[in-house]
């Protein structure tokens, strides 16, 4: 160190360390019986993990043991396991040997004493034997139960062979005889001897020839059926009821006997043969049907009707082929399809019904499987004779009943007439009528696809000939002197034709909104009758029917379309013009009045008396040939083109102060007068002009802060430029001042 100035900070360092041991020697100190005691906590847990130490010896040492144990215990229960299955195989070779055995020597006995079902039931044991561990290899086997094996199996297919063929012969001897009872009988032999699928085709055919026995009998009564007979109109639906209803006893009566001497997953098979019987017969009746009923002289008449009435010009002698036929004459025979297709129907959900049923007990079936044998028998089932008959049926069903529909409803329009003291004409109802009862038999066919075709039908006729019957109407617009050309189209009719076509544009305007509200009811009504009588049918099939359904949701938005269209035609031929010219007098009165002129307009008005009196005689006029609801929009349309045609006119005037509270009066008499015409207020409609008569009754500039920053939260109607505006027609304003005003 070369100064004292370093010995001195080298002093104060070391006597900073020193100061500093010190404390720590001092906490030492004051922590020696502490620290005492941990160190006498450590010894002891040392002492105590030396014993743990010895304990986890110990255990190590037992556990390994215990392994050791198990793996001799486990070896010896393999061993134990293996010849337990060599003894359980063995026993069940020398069961199988001694059922072998008994099985040769009772199927020899039965057979000589004609016991068929005890000889059957030998067979099937055997049929069930596991051969190859019945036959060991040749070095593990002697001689004399080889021989034993070979004599036994070749004595049992032997049975086998004679067995099949006498339950064949004797089978063959019950059908010739008739004798059911042995039929039967032979009938629940044949799964036991390797024979299902013969046993079930051969009593399938016994059944079908007894179902066509029956047939011939029923179809014979149904060709000497005379006209008188009650049920001549739907005798070809009894007979095919008749029909279904023996096949369905049929498959009632012998499923059971099936499952239990078949087993299950055999009704198929069984339903096949029968079906076939049932198509030939209901085929029969359907071609019948046709004929007895000239449905092919119909069509083609119907289609001729169709394809004149699209083209005209092809056809020379349309009139007497319009005239060939009576959609009258039809609703019985549309009656009568629509029964066929609802047995016919009811009758292919029972067959699936049974087959799937049959087919969901088999054991050891996977979903998989099952739902592609499912998907099998519903399309064998939808494929057959029967089935094509009838989608080919309801098809030509659809032509008929959409031309039913269609020619009903024209006729409605044409014989369209207004009774007295009557808001509609006579087309509402009977149009809603013929569409409910066509839509209601259509739906009793159970058909989805001919109930769909049907709502595409309804939507497309209610949209062209029935929306087109209103249309034109409403187009030829409303008489009224007020509108040039209706006062010279008015020139060339009587006073009684004109008042005739105003009574028909009102009623117009009440058959829409009549229809708006059929055609709603319509729709919740038939989707109620949707789920109660599709509720078997799939979810794809009930949703594709409400889609269907749903199109009348776009039918009653076209006639709210029209309906609008018909209020735009009173608007611009009636009512607009008249209210603009009443309030264009407004535009003539000074507004400019002083204190006494306000006064005196409390007794004589030069206004609003007169504008509310001719708007009393409009509203009365047209309201009282109203419907409610079209009451309603007459006077929601009477009070818009008030608001927006006085508006127009205060904007054409001057004021004063008065002249401003002048008008706030006028609004509120014009307001209060509305309001008592209808269920609602109208208050809203004028609230612009309430407004406008708040900024011109103001009383300075500096007023209109107080409402344009009002706690009220008053919602401005108006733009600052339109307040602009209307605060200069104050003749007392200042124009720059007002267009200064920071807004």
């Amino acid at each position: 160190m070369e100064s004292i100035d370093d010995l001195k900070k080298e002093y104060d360092s070391l006597f900073e360390r020193e100061e500093k041991i010190d404390q720590e020697l001092h906490q030492l100190l004051n922590n020696h019986s502490i620290n005492e005691n941990k160190f006498n906590s450590i010894k002891s847990i040392c002492q105590s993990i030396q014993m743990i130490y010895k304990d986890s010896q110990d255990l190590s040492k037992m556990i390994n043991f215990t392994s050791n144990l198990a793996d001799n215990v486990s070896s010896k229960v393999r061993q134990l396991d293996v010849a337990k299955g060599r003894v359980s195989s063995c026993i069940k070779r020398v069961t199988d040997i001694l059922d072998l055995k008994a099985c040769t020597d009772g199927v020899t006995e039965a057979l000589n004493e004609e016991d068929y079902e005890s000889a059957a039931n030998h067979i099937h044991k055997y049929l069930s034997f596991d051969k190859d561990s019945l036959k060991l290899k040749s070095g593990t086997v002697d001689v004399a139960e080889k021989n034993f094996l070979d004599q036994s199996f070749n004595v049992l297919q032997e049975s086998k062979t004679k067995l099949q063929a006498i339950v064949n012969e004797r089978y063959d001897q019950a059908l010739k005889s008739h004798d059911v009872p042995q039929m039967e009988r032979f009938f629940k032999i044949f799964p036991l001897i390797g024979l299902s699928e013969s046993g079930i085709e051969k009593f399938s055919s016994y059944l079908c020839d007894q179902i066509n026995q029956s047939a011939e009998k029923n179809f014979s009564a149904l060709i000497s059926t005379d006209e008188s007979n009650e049920r001549w109109s739907v005798m070809f639906a009894d007979a095919l009821i008749l029909l279904f209803e023996r096949v369905a006893r049929v498959v009632e009566a012998y499923q059971p006997v099936i499952e239990a001497s078949y087993g299950h997953g055999h009704i198929f098979l069984f339903v096949k043969n029968i079906q076939k019987e049932c198509d030939k017969q209901s085929v029969r009746i359907l071609n019948k049907f046709k004929e007895i009923r000239k449905l092919n002289i119909i069509l083609r008449d119907v289609q001729n009707i169709v394809n004149f009435s699209r083209n005209p010009s092809n056809y020379s002698n349309g009139q007497r082929i319009e005239e060939r036929i009576d959609p009258r004459d039809m609703d019985e025979l549309l009656t009568e399809i629509t029964l066929i297709s609802a047995r016919s129907e009811l009758y292919r959900n029972f067959l699936i019904k049974s087959i799937v049923g049959d087919m969901s007990a088999m054991p050891n079936e996977d979903s998989q499987s099952l739902n592609q044998k499912v998907a099998h028998v519903k399309q064998f089932i939808n494929s057959c004779d029967l089935q094509c008959s009838i989608q080919e049926l309801v098809g030509q069903y659809s032509l008929l009943e959409n031309f039913f529909m269609t020619e009903n409803i024209n006729k409605a329009i044409q014989m369209d007439s207004i009774s007295s003291n009557s808001l509609n004409s006579s087309v509402v109802d009977d149009v809603f009528f013929i569409i409910k009862k066509c839509i209601k038999r259509c739906l009793y066919s159970d058909n989805v696809d001919g109930c769909c075709a049907m709502f595409n039908n309804c939507s497309s006729v209610l949209e062209s000939n029935y929306r087109e019957h209103f249309f034109s109407k409403l187009k030829l617009g409303y008489p009224s002197t007020s509108d040039l050309t209706q006062a010279i189209r008015n020139r060339f009719q009587s006073p009684e034709q004109i008042q005739k076509q105003k009574i028909y544009f009102l009623v117009t305007l009440n058959n829409i909104d009549q229809s708006i509200e059929f055609v709603s009811t319509v729709q919740k009504t038939f989707e109620e009758y949707i789920s109660k009588l599709f509720d078997q049918e799939s979810q794809s099939s009930r949703e594709k029917l409400n889609s269907c359904l749903n199109d009348l949701t776009t039918v009653g938005n076209r006639f709210k379309t029209l309906l609008d269209y018909g209020f735009e035609q009173l608007n611009s031929y009636e009512i607009e013009p008249k209210i603009k010219q009443w309030c264009s007098v407004y535009s003539s009165i000074s507004h400019k009045i002083t204190d006494e002129d306000f006064n005196s307009y409390e007794t004589d008005d030069p206004f609003i008396q007169n504008f509310v009196k001719n708007l009393d005689s409009l509203i009365s006029g047209l309201k009282d040939s109203l419907s409610e609801k079209n009451q309603e929009t007459l006077t929601s349309l009477i009070a818009s083109k008030t608001a927006i045609l006085f508006e127009k006119n205060i904007f054409k005037c001057s004021f004063s102060k008065y002249g401003g509270l002048q008008l706030d009066k006028e609004i509120r008499h014009l307001i209060n007068y509305l309001t008592s015409q209808t269920t609602w207020s109208t208050r809203e409609k004028f609230s612009r002009l309430n407004q406008i008569s708040i900024l011109l009754s103001l009383e300075n500039l500096t007023e209109l802060f107080e409402y344009w920053n009002s706690p009220l939260g008053i919602t401005w109607r108006l733009t600052p430029n339109e307040i602009r505006q209307v605060l200069l027609l104050r003749e007392d304003f200042r124009a720059d001042e007002v267009r200064s005003l920071k807004l």
